[in-house]
């Protein structure tokens, strides 16, 4: 029997009556009955005594439930139904089917939110909602049970009942189970994921193949909307995927599990193929969840095993992916889950698009995974289990996990066939191969298309990896990503939770309640929420809340506050806060969370209110966490929240760690109208066991008088800020603010200080702004703040105790502010003991809270006395809570093997056979306690101190997860147990031990395989150098000297190490990490020449402004200002184009490239490259755009708007030029030979370009038009190389060998000032800079003024081939260009001569002056009256020759030379870019030279 559309939909035709809606089913003759938001069951005989006054309105497939949203007050109901779909196979006796079109039906007149619900339909219409059919469940009289596709074969032996899980429309069966429907009968469940089925036939036997991808609801959202794990550890992605062949009574399938990365972690901003991580939590707040995770997995799947894909290089587009693979591993490593194997495998590095090499992933994984078998069954007869899982996971969980648990899946396939007996035929095997490896790219496209929005890319299987499907794939995943998902996430919140769970009752009884209960029936969870004082006691808890502005810098590293302390900040000794008398230390009695502010952490300008840098945000987190942390009593980083100046920071005790979930974060921005973030405020927010926090660091308007504009900034943060689930500020137990105000007072500044020095502060305080508008009610309406007994904080002179004595003479006040409030609910009001907090300590320095908390609750066993018309509600209740409980049952019996194993995660033995003690997990390495303050220099912040009461805790205790235990250092092995100042090569028994060794765990074998394989070549290379250094010394007197004749015995370093007073730093290997170590043991080359090339490019790039204006002078003067075009006489334009734009060109160029010099124009290195290679395009653009319009009208304006174009386009020029000579500077001198070159080449291209536009279009315009497009092409080029450059090692490589001169220079003792010595470094290199300037100006005094205007003297074609109107074009620009370009290349295998007899050539060329004047030179519109002296036009083309490239080869070893010239590294890039500026002052001063040579052999010609 095939399915049909067997539910009709009614509904009654009288509207003034109350709305109902009728829905029926064919082969039942009860139906409902939809009517003021009930349900009622009618018999046959009250639904025929009703039946006339309703209409049919639509047939449909079958009924998902009623879909709940708010609107206002009033709740909206939609009977949610299927009307489109199909099937995509059959499973024994059901039928699944592929939703593909839903219809909501409104059960009341009005139908408001169509946004939402168009946005659900598009969800359930998306093709990845399935459903079973079973024809026989539909009759009464049986009781077949219906193919339930939430649960695997595995699990189907286990239970009937449907996996939550993956049961995706399970809140639309609650409106229904309220009033007792029969929701089995009527209703259908949907699991969203894929199903592909298919029929393989073996011989006369028919075998279903079935992949099934179940995607779990727990954490469902989109690709940057949801990542990594929540709370529960439920994490994104999360996917059950199996593989299954049903034959006849036989079934045998595999599980595999896909997840995101179990951590706290976030893709902030617009990601546009980047893989930018945040971590949105510290390590110990993290751990917990993590644990979670974990746990849970191993009792659902039993053994686990991780298959990490993240890529492994901390440098380049895939730096993010590597930090988030190094947190997990960590993570791995100190809990207690280290029986699960850990295999990383970078599946970029390791295949690089060749498939074949994913057989590495399968021998590392048939070795911790080959016991975890898989399932087979025959009739009712389990006769395998699959014990364990491998957990797959990369950054999105798609194309690389898609790729691998395809291989996995193929590879598992030849088992099930011999298990199932199909494997004695190969051409049996090869078809369920085949099926197979083309279901499973079906399976990995849909996968991708849930979270992703497009299909999977680089898929394994034919045709699957096409470049051209990956790169449009990836192209509308970026679109859809970026800027449609948020509307789509809504759409999966709404159809899982319900808009019913936005309002304040839904809030209090999140954090009140257990999950599974947030479904109850309102009138329970009011009850539950209102009595809650019945199931829980109050705690206290200590919190501190501290302020600072920081005036952009990093204080705790500044010499000047060498003696500041931040713990006498933090934690200072008052008797309120720290028992001092009983304690001798600050640390035992700190408070249990801090919360600390920060304003200016970055300088406010311009570049970082577009983008602010994190590093000061970073750096302070690591102080601050070094500072508040002591060994045994470690604080958390709970998170932050940086909005560009403004950071906020909270940290928490460990053990309440565990306790803490629902954390969010959000920013304001309220400087120029919101528009920037200059001005405004962080906030985080979480909730602690029952109680919740919300802080706000914020920063409000300056200035005196700007009091509207404060709280104008105060209303509008409290207004904005927003959390997840509809959270607001005042929908918080507990808030804080803290921050720099800027409130001030309204007195005199001389009257105020005078009071001030009496210490009497009562009548300041009366004229405090922040006060006067508390008390008017415009801001912090039922804030507390503490009482001020402590000067203003504003504002000091530096170092100093005095106030402001600068020009401005700012007038003191208390900028810096802490405030509070507590929520009053209804119950608290009548109260008496309800206290919003004491305060303990608030002073200008310092300041400590106390607040009481509320633990995991019990609900259980409550007894309510709520009347519902439900006779049965209590069985009701727990219908619905049981169908929002997690409810997955066991696929295996698994035995937990890591509490007795006496092997760590590195499979190396405990010292004793002894289990770890537990630790709290590893954090950063302490950084120097920071010395005592002194009384003088203290910082100026501020911090409150409030205790605050009831927060809640249970009356029952409950058992609480441990933190992951800290597992103790593995014993060293004996080889290496020698004296700390012997150093000895590996033993040859070592090296076999190392050999032999097999660990029992996966985690770390990629590293241990890679110390394996260089063993022996290292031992080779440690006794060379160890023979080399025997007996030597240094010039600091440290020396290494042997133990022992022979020279292969140990060696030992004598005291005269140490005597080097290296820095703490350095000694310590801080900031080496493997990747700097690698490159700096192993120099890498420039592999394919490709730096040399990118230099090149960038040295075309260098002159392409210039050298494609001079070489269009055809399209210029014979087209766009010709009396052909114009109608008019534009002589004076024609005449002039030349000299003006040589004019144009030169001089913003020479003065932009020495400006560049002692003024860093555009900011670093990288925004001058971008901004001026982008105006450089744009003026490109504008240049394109006046060749497609029509100028004949208007030549003048043409003419000058040409330029101004130039004179813009080599101001940028300019700044790009000077810089790429300063970045080569850093490299090898062949490198800068490479710009020189590309610079040489930027003219034949130039020429090359200019003939073959021509040639290809007659248009003039079209050809001009084309041409300057490749100019623009050309820059864009430039544009991307230069962010590719730091991705190549050999790069890399020398930046880091450049900082090391850097750092060498400094320890030298050689003077490094905030300002190069440019006169010193202009001395010094002044014989090489002459050259380049002098090479430059004879090459520009005679080309191309002089050069382009010589005439063929003899008759026909040149060479025999070159026209006579092509002349000029081949013997002056393409022979100057393409011969300037041989002499530069020829510099890359002769360097000749040496800097020191250079300037003998470069001052011999001055003799191509006068031997261009003697050929037959002829200036425009002049008649010549010097006698032509080289008459033969082979010989002047050899002159031009040699002069070409003579300029070339000569300028490209002065450029060369002259960074060389520096005794000083750090000074060579000034050195470069001084060569580059004489570059281009000897071009302009050549230009400007060769004006007067006309003069010489023309006089004017009368017209």
């Amino acid at each position: 029997m095939a399915m049909g559309k067997n539910y009709r939909i009614l509904e009654k035709n009288k509207p003034e009556q109350p709305h109902s809606i009728i829905l029926e089913h064919r082969s039942r003759p009860e139906t409902l009955l939809f009517e003021s938001q009930a349900v009622a069951n009618l018999s046959a005989q009250e639904t025929e005594a009703v039946r006339k006054q309703y209409v049919k309105i639509l047939d449909a497939y079958g009924c998902l439930g009623v879909l709940q949203l708010n609107a206002g007050e009033t709740t909206i109901l939609y009977l949610v139904l299927v009307t489109g779909c199909f099937s995509v196979g059959k499973i024994a006796d059901s039928e699944i089917f592929r939703i593909t079109q839903t219809q909501f039906v409104s059960l009341q007149h009005q139908q408001p939110n169509e946004d939402k619900i168009s946005e659900v339909r598009k969800v359930l219409n998306s093709g990845t909602f399935y459903f079973s059919w079973n024809s026989s469940s539909e009759k009464p009289s049986t009781s077949a049970q219906n193919f339930d596709i939430t649960l695997s074969a595995q699990r189907r032996r286990k239970t009937n009942e449907t996996d939550n899980r993956f049961f995706w429309n399970r809140m639309l069966h609650i409106h229904l189970l309220r009033f007792a429907v029969e929701c089995e009968f009527w209703l259908l469940k949907a699991m969203c994921g894929s199903i592909e089925i298919r029929t393989v036939y073996a011989g006369s036997r028919q075998a279903r193949a079935v992949i099934i991808s179940r995607l779990s609801c727990e954490r469902a959202g989109t690709r940057f909307n949801v990542r990594g794990c929540n709370d529960e550890g439920y994490v994104a992605n999360f996917v059950e995927t199996e593989q299954a062949i049903y034959l006849d009574n036989e079934v045998t399938s595999y599980l595999q599990t896909r997840g995101s990365v179990p951590l706290f972690w976030e893709q902030p901003g617009v990601q546009v193929g980047s893989h930018k991580v945040k971590l949105s939590r510290g390590f110990e707040a993290t751990a917990p969840a993590f644990d979670r995770h974990m746990t849970m997995m191993k009792s659902r799947y039993g053994r686990q095993a991780i298959c990490n894909l993240l890529g492994t290089s901390l440098i380049g587009s895939k730096e993010g992916e590597a930090m988030l693979s190094n947190e997990f591993q960590k993570h791995h490593e100190m809990s207690v889950h280290k029986d699960v194997p850990h295999i990383v495998f970078d599946y970029h590095q390791e295949c690089r698009g060749n498939q074949t090499n994913l057989s590495k992933l399968k021998d590392r994984l048939e070795k911790c995974c080959g016991s975890f078998g898989l399932f087979f069954a025959s009739s009712d007869d389990v006769n395998q289990e699959q014990y364990g899982t491998i957990r797959t996971n990369c950054l999105d969980c798609l194309d690389r996990t898609n790729c691998v648990q395809t291989f996995i899946g193929l590879e598992v396939l030849n088992e099930q066939i011999k298990i199932i007996g199909l494997a004695d035929k190969k051409q049996t095997l090869s078809r369920f191969e085949e099926v197979f490896r083309q279901m499973w790219i079906s399976n990995g496209n849909e996968v991708s298309k849930i979270y992703a929005g497009t299909g999977a890319i680089g898929s394994i299987g034919a045709g699957a990896g096409s470049k051209i499907i990956d790169g449009a794939r990836s192209a509308a995943r970026t679109i859809q990503n970026n800027l449609l998902d948020s509307s789509k996430q809504e759409a999966i919140d709404i159809l899982l939770v319900g808009s019913t769970l936005s309002s304040e009752l839904a809030d209090r009884a999140r954090i009140l309640l257990p999950t599974n209960m947030l479904h109850a029936p309102t009138p329970v969870l009011r009850e539950m929420c209102r009595r809650y004082n019945e199931y829980v006691s109050p705690a206290e808890l200590r919190v501190a809340i501290g302020t600072y502005n920081v005036n952009g810098g990093k204080h705790f590293r500044s010499v000047i506050y060498k003696d500041l302390s931040l713990i006498d900040w933090l934690a200072p000794k008052n008797d309120a806060i720290i028992d001092i008398e009983h304690s001798d230390s600050v640390y035992d009695k700190m408070a249990d969370i801090y919360a600390i502010g920060f304003q200016e952490i970055v300088d406010l300008n311009a570049g970082n209110i577009v983008a602010a840098s994190s590093d000061n945000a970073k750096a302070w987190a690591e102080e601050l966490q070094r500072v508040l942390s002591k060994d045994d009593e470690p604080y958390a980083l709970l998170t932050s929240q940086q909005l560009v100046g403004v950071c906020l920071y909270v940290f928490v005790r460990p053990q309440l760690a565990k306790s803490i979930r629902d954390v969010a974060t959000d920013s304001v921005k309220t400087g120029l109208g919101g528009a920037t973030g200059n001005k405004g405020a962080a906030a985080i927010r979480f909730v602690l066991n029952g109680t919740s926090f919300c802080f706000v660091a914020a920063h409000f308007a300056a200035g005196q008088s700007q009091v509207i504009e404060r709280n104008a900034d105060y209303a509008e943060i409290t207004r904005k800020i927003a959390f997840p689930m509809g959270r607001t500020l005042k929908g918080h137990d507990y808030v804080f603010w803290c921050g720099d105000f800027n409130y001030r007072i309204d007195m005199d500044k001389d009257e105020m200080k005078e009071i001030l020095k009496t210490g009497d502060l009562k009548p300041v305080l009366e004229n405090d702004q922040l006060r006067k508008q508390q008390e008017a009610g415009s801001v912090f309406n039922d804030f507390l703040e503490g009482e001020i007994n402590f000067p203003p904080t504003y504002k000091y002179d530096l170092f100093s105790e005095d106030y402001d004595t600068s020009e401005k003479a700012r007038a003191p006040a208390w900028t810096d502010r802490v405030l509070w409030r507590r929520r009053i609910r209804q119950l608290d009001a009548d109260d008496p003991n309800f206290n919003p907090g004491k305060l303990l300590f608030y002073d200008g320095q310092a300041a400590l809270a106390a607040v009481k908390r509320k633990k995991n609750l019990q609900v259980c066993g409550i007894n309510l006395s709520i009347n519902l018309k439900t006779e049965d509600w209590v069985k009701q209740v727990e219908r619905e809570i049981e169908l929002c409980t997690t409810n997955c049952v066991q696929l295996c019996e698994y035995i937990d093997v890591s509490s007795n194993s006496d092997y760590n995660s590195l499979g190396i033995p405990l010292a004793g056979g002894e289990q770890t003690k537990k630790k709290p997990p590893a954090r950063p390495p302490a950084l120097p306690k920071s010395p005592q303050v002194t009384p003088k220099h203290h910082p100026r912040h501020t911090a409150g101190v409030i205790n605050v009461n009831n927060i809640i805790r249970p009356q029952q205790s409950q058992p609480q997860p441990q933190l992951p235990e800290r597992p103790c250092l593995p014993p060293r092995p004996k080889a290496m147990e020698q004296k700390s100042d012997q150093i000895s090569p590996p033993s040859e028994q070592t090296t076999m031990e190392a050999e032999t060794y097999q660990a029992p765990s996966a985690i770390y074998e990629e590293i241990q395989d890679d110390i394996k394989g260089r063993g022996n070549r290292k031992m080779a290379s440690s006794r060379r150098e160890e023979q080399s250094l025997l007996g030597h010394s240094r010039s600091n007197g440290t020396s290494i000297v042997s133990s022992r004749n022979d020279s292969t015995e140990p060696v030992r370093l004598t005291p005269a190490w140490e005597a080097q007073n290296l820095p703490n730093d350095d000694l310590n290997f801080k900031g080496m990490t493997m990747e700097r170590a690698r490159l700096e043991c192993e120099p890498p080359s420039d592999k394919f020449k490709l730096i040399f090339l990118i230099l090149v490019l960038h040295g075309i790039g260098t002159l392409t402004p210039w050298n494609m204006f001079i070489t269009a002078k055809d399209y210029f003067v014979n087209y766009k200002l010709s009396a052909n075009y114009t109608g008019q006489n534009n002589t004076v334009y024609i005449d002039n184009f030349l000299p003006y734009i040589g004019f144009a060109s030169q001089i913003p160029n020479v003065l932009f490239n020495w400006l560049n010099i002692f003024v860093n124009l555009g900011g670093d290195l990288t925004k001058r490259v971008v901004w001026s290679l982008v105006v450089e395009i744009i003026v490109f653009l504008i240049t394109v755009i006046l060749a497609m319009v029509d100028s004949s009208d208007w030549p003048g304006t043409f003419f000058w708007v040409t330029i101004v174009s130039v004179v813009i386009l080599n101001i940028a020029g300019g700044i790009f030029q000077n810089t790429a000579y300063g970045m080569a500077a850093k490299l090898p001198p062949k490198y800068t030979g490479a710009v020189v070159l590309g610079s040489n080449i930027s003219g034949p291209f130039a020429s090359v370009i200019s003939i073959l536009s021509g040639s290809i279009w007659p248009s003039v315009r079209k050809a001009a038009i084309y041409y300057f497009i490749t100019a623009m092409f050309v820059i864009l080029l430039c544009f991307d190389t230069y962010f590719a450059m730091p991705l190549n090692k050999f790069y890399r490589y020398h930046e880091l060998m450049s900082e090391k001169k850097q750092e060498k220079a400094r320890r030298a003792g050689i003077n490094i000032k905030a300002h190069p010595p440019y006169y010193k470094i202009f001395r010094q290199s002044f014989m090489q800079l002459f050259n380049v300037f002098f090479i430059f100006f004879v090459t520009l005094t005679v080309f191309p003024t002089v050069h382009s205007d010589i005439k063929q003297l003899g008759e026909g074609k040149f060479l025999g081939i070159v026209p006579r109107e092509l002349f000029t074009s081949i013997t002056c620009f393409f022979t100057f260009n393409f011969f300037a370009m041989l002499g530069s290349l020829a510099t890359s295998w002769v360097k000749w001569p040496s800097p020191r007899f250079l300037i003998i050539p470069v001052l011999a060329r001055v003799v191509f002056i006068p031997l261009f004047l003697f050929c037959n030179y002829h200036p425009l519109s002049m008649e010549r009256v010097l006698p032509v002296y080289i008459t033969n036009d082979y010989v002047y083309w050899t002159i031009a020759i040699i002069m070409s490239f003579s300029s070339g080869y000569l300028s490209s070893l002065a450029m060369m030379y002259a960074p060389q010239s520096q005794t000083n590294p750090q000074y060579q890039i000034t050195a470069g870019m001084m060569a580059a500026a004489m570059l281009i002052t000897g071009i302009f001063t050549g230009i400007l030279f060769s004006y007067i040579f006309p003069s010489f052999v023309k006089v004017a010609v009368n017209f």
